[in-house]
């Protein structure tokens, strides 16, 4: 129910209230006053009885005159014919509207019987106990207000913690079936891998790593259904997740032989507050809209650079490009250049990238290609907390060098999800160019024993790296353990990541 009947409800009430209790207040003292009139008019005509009976008519009026004012408006007093022998007060008090009569009969023992030797009329007002009675009423009131207050704050309260978990309740019923749903197929998807055999392995890891991504984005949903999302940022290392990805478009398009992808690094590790889940998604559906839009042969070039306290990252195409007049309406809820798509893309892309203080800006020309460019704030200072070490500083705990990019990407996968400081190199050329990044006390060192041909064997590289003066070097192998039995201080991890 709206607020509005809620308070008219309450209003409602109130009021009802407030006249039942003004109706009863008159009432009451209505009655109290005509009870305590009439006990005084008794009174002091029993206290002049005798006076009336002697013919005192003076000390009868000395004695009624002191009432007159205070309680009575008028008091008019007969003798047994009824005639009026004399009246005290104001005459014009017969006429008033508020007021009552009491008559009190004067009796006397005439012949052995009580009769009525005149009486004497008391006119009195109800007015006063009316004012009396309004009164401790308006009090009531001005009591009751504050509580009517609150009661409208109360039902205020309710009704926005109705909207609020009804809000709730139907994000997580649509949340909770989108998860489903993208379960169900996802299910399907595993079962049917298993039973398949005339498949490479490559193309497994590639089917398995997809569906796990799937996976992730629904455990995504459902995690994000009771918090809001958009606070949901953490400091990330942009270099990793931009590696991590171009790996990913790299393996989803590799049957593409006319789409050249190209990654350029930045030298230096960028790292910002941003939601990664959010990040991942926005780079991926931006290099999926330049690959689709390249028709013939064709390149994607992404870069990573940095310009002041921003990280810069530019994604290039040479596709069919876009024309200027709808280049403006591009990012907008709705709106799509593509046949197909409903233009959330580049909409929710802005729309995050703004949300975490950077920019996201798009140039083409038609038949040239399309660049856009992304800005977003370093957070510098992270840099320098990774600097834990007082002699010999680093930048990262773990190092996993293997040249099979599958293994590499399955470990930067984990490392994200885990928040481990890892770095993935495909060779030991790239170690040397790094080892300025690493601690000789403190990193970690994964290494696989086969690197390809005419590159130095991982247990060799190891001994190397022993002499140097490393301290936790592990084999990373699908080789048995006894093959390594010479080197003791060499730990063996087998094949699966250990994170």
């Amino acid at each position: 129910m709206k607020i509005k009947n809620f308070w008219k409800k309450s209003i409602t009430r109130f009021a009802i209230f407030q006249i039942t209790l003004l109706v009863i207040l008159i009432a009451v003292f209505s009655l109290f006053g005509s009870y305590s009139r009439k006990s005084q008019a008794d009174l002091l005509s029993s206290t002049v009885r005798n006076s009336f009976l002697t013919g005192d008519n003076r000390n009868v009026i000395n004695s009624l005159s002191s009432t007159i004012n205070n309680n009575f408006g008028l008091i008019v007093v007969y003798n047994i014919k009824g005639e009026e022998i004399f009246k005290i007060g104001d005459e014009n008090a017969r006429e008033n509207f508020f007021t009552k009569v009491h008559t009190y009969e004067v009796l006397a023992n005439l012949d052995f019987s009580q009769s009525s030797v005149g009486k004497i009329v008391y006119y009195y007002s109800l007015f006063i106990f009316l004012k009396n009675s309004i009164l401790v009423w308006l009090i009531f009131l001005g009591v009751s207000l504050p509580f009517l207050i609150f009661e409208k704050r109360r039902l205020e309260q309710i009704h926005q913690d109705q909207l609020r978990h009804l809000k709730i309740e139907t994000a997580k019923q649509i949340t909770e079936q989108m998860s489903h749903d993208i379960r169900s197929p996802l299910a399907v998807l595993r079962n049917v891998i298993e039973d398949i055999t005339n498949v490479s392995n490559i193309d497994l890891l590639i089917l398995n790593h997809a569906i796990t991504r799937i996976d992730e984005i629904a455990q995504d949903i459902l995690e994000t259904r009771d918090r809001d999302n958009l606070d949901n940022v953490k400091l990330i290392n942009i270099n990793k997740i931009l590696e991590s990805i171009i790996t990913d478009k790299k393996i989803q398009f590799k049957k593409l032989d006319n789409i050249e992808i190209v990654f350029s690094n930045y030298n230096e590790i960028l790292f910002s507050e941003i939601n990664s889940i959010n990040f991942y998604r926005i780079i991926s559906n931006i290099i999926n809209n330049s690959v689709e839009s390249i028709k013939e042969h064709g390149k994607v070039y992404i870069e990573l650079t940095k310009l002041n306290n921003n990280a810069l990252i530019f994604i290039k195409d040479n596709g069919k490009g876009i024309p200027e007049e709808i280049l403006s309406r591009i990012g907008q809820r709705g709106f799509s250049f593509a046949k197909s798509g409903s233009g959330l893309g580049l909409s929710h892309a802005k729309n995050n990238i703004e949300l975490w203080n950077g920019q996201l800006e798009v140039t083409s020309k038609l038949g040239s290609g399309t660049e856009i460019k992304i800005s977003i704030p370093l957070k510098n200072d992270f840099t320098n907390a990774l600097h834990i070490e007082d002699k010999d500083e680093y930048e990262y705990e773990y190092v996993y060098i293997d040249n099979d990019e599958l293994l590499r990407l399955v470990w930067d996968e984990i490392a994200i999800k885990k928040k481990i400081n890892l770095i993935t190199l495909k060779s030991p050329a790239e170690f040397d160019i790094n080892s300025k990044k690493f601690s000789k006390e403190f990193t970690k060192i994964y290494l696989d024993s086969d690197f390809g041909k005419d590159i130095i064997r991982g247990e060799d590289f190891a001994i190397m790296l022993h002499e140097e003066g490393y301290k936790y070097i592990f084999i990373s192998t699908g080789y048995g353990p006894e093959k390594f039995s010479h080197l003791p201080w060499l730990k063996y991890a087998g094949k699966k990541c250990p994170l």
